[in-house]
């Protein structure tokens, strides 16, 4: 059932300590974080606009990361989207309220929360890559079962066979990425038909942008 009312809620607990620091890292930077934050760069808009192609009026969207709700929760209420975005940082939920309070939030980290549902699409915007690698095919099967029948996915991946930590905005941050053929296979085993697929930003170790429907 899809969760209403607007606020955010909270799960209670991270499953390990990467996680948590990794949600104290953003809650410390959420200001500076914010702060960054501007319209949608064009080629997102696009992939967004594609993945509501086919939604209804008023269409179920999920923003998984959705951080401090800019630019993409606010992008997608703008078009009349009811949307629920998921975070594992506090201090950006807050912020995301303020800016579109019209959403409803829930802190938590995708591998424990439970948003509702069933969507008719979900958002994962550079996030998956902040959960170990030996996650990311049970978080793709999560996705899934969050989804309606044909329900599309847009995410995007790391496109290298990597883990490791880099400096942003002051913090230190985690990450971790299959290479591009086991990102399109462990999707397709989580039950995805890949419609599109792109490295869109090829500097450092890739960045992989998937729009996929739910089989």
């Amino acid at each position: 059932m899809q969760p209403t009312g607007h606020g955010h809620s909270e799960v209670p607990d991270f499953p390990d300590e990467q996680s948590r620091a990794l949600a104290a890292a953003y809650d410390r930077g959420s200001e500076r974080w914010h702060a960054t934050r501007t319209e949608l760069p064009f080629n997102l808009r696009l992939l967004l606009n594609r993945l509501l192609a086919n939604c209804p009026p008023g269409a179920l969207v999920l923003d998984v990361g959705c951080g401090s709700g800019i630019p993409i929760t606010r992008y997608l209420a703008g078009r009349g989207c009811q949307v629920t975005g998921v975070d594992a940082s506090a201090a950006l939920l807050e912020i995301a309220q303020r800016e579109i309070p019209e959403a409803r939030f829930l802190r938590g980290d995708m591998r424990l929360a439970e948003p509702g549902g069933p969507f008719d699409a979900i958002v994962a915007w550079d996030t998956v890559f902040h959960l170990p690698r030996a996650d990311h095919a049970s978080i793709f099967a999560r996705f899934a079962g969050w989804l309606k029948p044909s329900g599309r996915l847009l995410l995007s991946l790391g496109a290298s066979e990597w883990e490791g930590t880099s400096e942003m905005l002051g913090e230190t941050f985690f990450y971790s990425g299959h290479e591009q053929a086991e990102n399109c296979r462990l999707l397709g085993e989580a039950g995805f038909e890949l419609l599109h697929w792109e490295v869109d930003d090829p500097s450092s170790r890739g960045h992989l942008a998937i729009l996929a429907r739910k089989e």
